[in-house]
């Protein structure tokens, strides 16, 4: 089953119960973190998640600002190495990452997700995680049995 795109929360998995940390963003051209959903950050914790057109599972993830008054960014990777890794920013290029849903085996109507670099290196598998609050790209065995995920919230 694809990835319904709109706009959603991602909250880091495993989401145990109320409360947990949810990506963030702090302005263009700054490190996409993570925060408590409380009101001084909510309205930066609201992601546009859009297909790209004629790739399967190929997204763009945007910073929703509410009414599309201001621009808030796009999920990049300074870092252009062919091998991905570092911190996530938002930034005013696009960059491409590969969403799929998981079973997390709890029951809800709002998918768990994987988000990918899309790379065409080789040995390793990369996925969008969480390093000192900080959301980054990090490496993982081809083999990963649990890679990290994302609790999509609909807002």
């Amino acid at each position: 089953m694809s990835f319904r795109p709109g706009n959603y929360t991602l909250q880091l998995g495993p989401v145990t119960g109320v409360g947990g940390m949810y990506a963030t963003g702090n302005g263009l051209n700054k490190m996409v973190s993570t925060a408590a959903r409380v009101p001084s950050t909510e309205e930066r914790q609201v992601w546009s998640i859009e297909p790209v057109e004629g790739k399967e599972d190929i997204y763009t993830i945007i910073l929703h600002t509410g009414g599309g008054s201001a621009y808030g960014g796009n999920w990049s990777l300074k870092d252009k190495s062919p091998v991905p890794r570092g911190p996530v920013f938002t930034l005013e290029e696009f960059s491409e990452w590969r969403i799929q849903r998981i079973d997390n085996g709890l029951p809800s109507s709002d998918p768990a997700i994987t988000i990918q670099p899309v790379t065409e290196a080789t040995g390793a598998s990369w996925f969008v995680a969480v390093e000192a609050d900080q959301v980054v790209v990090k490496r993982f065995p081809l083999d990963v049995e649990e890679p990290p995920f994302w609790q999509t919230g609909d807002y």
